[in-house]
């Protein structure tokens, strides 16, 4: 679904800068700095978590050696209710993670000997207490996951060799735990995880990620594993989409990309498709992105000194920016480790809080309207006369017309323009190509609003004087030289195909004669000595070897 944005923060359109800040599409409520904290290395602030209870709203935020609970329900106001350092083995930590189950808050340190702290949050608004130090399993964690739905707290990066998960069952006994299970695991080191229902996504940073039934915690079941995939690089955190069958993850490494993964098989992950901020283009684009949080359509991604952005995911395959609040604003050229942290986009009003590694706290709000231009369907079909292309759109109060466009030697041109009359009901559109090009033609929907302002549909393609015509399916289209990909046949039946892979310059790759049908998907395996670039997929029916199909695949 396509939904065209108005931008409403300062000018239509326009990025805002407000007192040194960029932003788009995001208000800022409020901020929280306390300057008479410790510096160390250049940093004050790490992680945050949120918590709400009797119509009130808080933050979790750790810094160097404190843990900070911050009343945050008027972000205009923000009240610190503690700041709280453990009782005995406290470092200058870099590092803390906190997560929240029932009431009560757990907090780790990667630095110093601090262990698991328990929070006891029922006196909120007035005080927190800390209810209890577990120290027995290990006294250093990069990180803590709770599985809320089965009440199970994941430990990870702590310092007990090899490298291991320490897992807690919290519905036993919250303020004291059971440890109940300590597995190491095949990937190793886990840097960060997220588990739903037992099923574990591990983060194992150069290793790269992998998938567990922690069911049985001491005696985990893999699941699946991607250690080869585009831009990879340090598989640093995750988030799953609510229907679980997208995986939103971020590789710590400047210049690395965002990637959308499939994890719908989880034996055949791969990632749809990759993208970044980069609010310093063209003269620097080596962003780096931390923690990414998903929440409906948005992943909301602390993205370090590019602040917080937002992303829709909804298409996954077509990631789009949407928002973002600038948190750092010293930023001139991506060095070093500054900016946001972390973000909680959870809180029942709606409201953000933010954690910036040198200025603290910021509530923030997003101020999206969405004008209401939704195009329901673009499709393509072969007549008589030519290809028809037919497009439905709830509405078009909004919309000036309708420009179809195709792919001809690598530019767009313009087919037919239809212009449009305003209305609140829903309504169909047609356009005729009656020059179509002899095999496959690639067709985009570009609409223009009465500001003056337009986006894209979708690419479609059609097939023209090709008897073979939309037989065949590949996927990932975007990959890597040396991976998998699948070639899945539509229609019925047992063909036997010879498959060449052929560059933009003219390099042919014969992948040999394969037999493929409609009950399972081919597997393709790669060369490893591919050079980057779009390559065209040929198959060829050897039971009639004038037909043959032509697919694009692009070798990052």
């Amino acid at each position: 679904m396509n939904k065209r944005l108005l931008f409403v923060i300062c000018f239509s359109g326009i990025v805002s800068w407000l007192s040194g800040q960029a932003s788009l599409n995001m208000d800022l409520l409020g901020q929280w700095d306390d300057p008479t904290l410790i510096v160390f290395g250049g940093q004050k602030y790490n992680d945050i978590w949120g918590y709400a209870a009797d119509g009130k709203e808080y933050a979790i935020m750790g810094s160097i050696r404190k843990v900070h609970f911050l009343d945050v329900t008027d972000p205009g106001n923000i009240e610190e209710i503690a700041a709280i350092e453990a009782p005995s083995g406290v470092g200058n930590s870099y590092w803390r993670d906190y997560k929240t189950y029932g009431h009560y808050a757990y907090g780790v340190a990667d630095v110093g000997n601090e262990g698991l702290l328990v929070f006891d949050l029922s006196d909120l608004p007035n005080s927190v207490t800390l209810a209890n130090q577990i120290t027995s399993e290990f006294t250093r964690s990069h990180n803590v996951w709770i599985d809320t739905l089965t009440g199970r707290l994941y430990a990870c990066g702590v310092n007990i060799s090899p490298a291991r998960l320490v897992i807690y069952d919290l519905n036993a006994d919250p303020v004291n735990p059971p440890e109940i299970g300590m597995p190491p695991l095949p990937g190793g080191y886990v840097h960060d995880l997220h588990v739903r229902n037992n099923i574990g996504f591990c983060n194992h940073g150069n290793n790269g990620m992998y998938v567990y039934d922690f069911t049985n915690p001491d005696n985990p079941a893999l699941l699946g594993s991607l250690t080869n995939y585009i831009d990879a690089g340090y598989n640093h955190s995750c988030w799953l989409t609510d229907d679980e069958n997208t995986m939103v993850f971020c590789d710590e490494n400047f210049g690395k990309t965002v990637k959308t993964c499939s994890v719908e098989d989880l034996s055949d992950m791969f990632v749809i498709d990759t993208f970044r901020s980069t609010l310093l283009a063209p003269d620097h684009i080596n962003s780096i992105a931390h923690n990414p949080f998903i929440l409906g359509d948005y992943v909301y991604i602390a993205y370090y000194h590019d602040g917080l952005q937002v992303y829709d995911i909804a298409d996954p395959a077509s990631p789009f920016k949407v928002a973002f609040y600038d948190t750092y604003p010293d930023n001139t050229s991506y060095s070093g480790f500054n900016g946001a942290w972390g973000t909680y986009p959870y809180l029942p009003s709606g409201n953000i809080i933010t954690s910036d590694m040198t200025y603290g706290l910021y509530v923030t709000s997003l101020n999206i309207t969405f004008l209401p231009v939704d195009i329901l369907s673009f499709l393509g079909s072969k007549e008589k006369s030519g290809i028809r292309l037919d497009w439905q759109v709830d509405n078009t109060k909004a919309v000036k017309t309708f420009e179809v466009q195709k792919l001809i030697d690598e530019s767009f041109a313009k087919v037919e323009v239809l212009d449009v009359q305003p209305s609140d009901e829903k309504q169909d559109f047609y356009a005729i190509d009656r020059n179509p090009l002899d095999g496959l033609n690639y067709y985009r929907l570009r609409t223009v609003f009465n500001d003056g302002d337009y986006n894209y549909s979708k690419l479609i393609s059609v097939r023209w004087n090709d008897a073979d015509a939309d037989q065949y399916k590949v996927y990932p289209s975007l990959t890597l030289a040396g991976s998998t990909i699948h070639l899945e046949q539509k229609a019925r039946g047992v063909k036997a195909i010879d498959i060449y892979l052929t560059s933009m310059n003219g390099q042919m790759v014969n992948l040999g004669q394969q037999i493929i049908s409609d009950r399972e998907p081919l597997r393709i395996e790669l060369p490893q000595k591919l050079s980057s670039g779009v390559y065209v997929l040929n198959i060829v029916d050897r039971g009639n070897p004038g037909l043959s199909t032509l697919l694009n695949i692009t070798i990052h």
